[in-house]
């Protein structure tokens, strides 16, 4: 049975946190703005899907790159994040 907000013992995945995602896709729509790897990433994304769908693809990579960070107590790196 999937997790959702309101189950509370679930044993597969822990429930999304909405602000967690609110905030990284605040984040993703100023990395749009200054960021031109973040640019050409979403524009390739939204050219193939939708802009929707773009924004959340990489509000998930810049949610990875924040994990690593904090787990390998290292400071950010575009270039990894980016490839």
């Amino acid at each position: 049975m999937p997790c959702t907000p309101i189950r509370v013992n679930c044993e597969d995945t822990a429930p999304p946190l909405p602000y967690l995602a609110w905030a990284f896709v605040e984040a993703v729509h100023h990395a749009i703005r200054s960021c031109p790897q973040a640019k050409q990433f979403y524009d390739r994304r939204a050219a193939k899907r939708n802009g929707a769908l773009a924004t959340k693809a990489l509000a998930a990579k810049w949610t990875k790159a924040a994990y690593y960070m904090m787990k390998r107590q290292e400071a950010f790196d575009l270039k990894r994040v980016f490839g």
